[in-house]
């Protein structure tokens, strides 16, 4: 069981203890607000809501405190405290014991897809398979009973097992 707060890990402790007490290995993780998508050029700034999110799951030690590091600057360098967000050039460096899913479908790999881009979402998959490794980055699925889930998901999955 795992819990993604967005854009800190506030809620870990109580989740953790309350984890604990239930027999349950707590999987700390967070879905963090990016400032601009892999396929853009450094240092684009979107704001609020057209900034992409991806899901960070910590998987040892190190990944937690990668975790902490990432959320944490997040807050410290984003131009606005109410709107933090990570210049996605820190995973490179800070992707060790972490997990990574491509995010909702406010994740660049969804936006891509969802605007018949399937070509920019493949190369993007990409980059985040260099950044976190083939064992750690996978496709975010979601059926939200949102228009367009089907579609979406169905596109994520082929470029999944491409």
């Amino acid at each position: 069981m795992a819990i993604t707060d967005h854009d800190n890990i506030t809620g870990a402790m109580e989740f953790s203890q309350a984890a604990k007490e239930l027999g349950i290995k707590p999987i700390i993780g967070v879905e963090i607000t990016l400032s601009h998508g892999l396929m853009e050029p450094s240092g684009t700034k979107h704001r609020p809501p057209d900034q992409p999110h991806i899901t960070l799951l910590a998987e040892t030690a190190v990944g937690y405190r990668n975790i902490c590091l990432l959320t944490t600057r997040a807050h410290v360098d984003a131009e606005e405290r109410k709107y933090p967000n990570l210049d996605p050039a820190l995973l490179k460096n800070h992707s060790q014991g972490i997990i990574c899913l491509s995010g909702c479908r406010q994740g660049e790999i969804s936006r891509l897809v969802d605007n018949g881009d399937l070509k920019s979402a493949r190369h993007a998959a990409s980059k985040y398979l260099n950044i976190f490794g083939k064992e750690h980055f996978f496709m975010e699925l979601q059926q939200n009973l949102v228009i367009g889930d089907l579609q979406r998901n169905q596109n994520m999955a082929k470029l999944a097992n491409d």
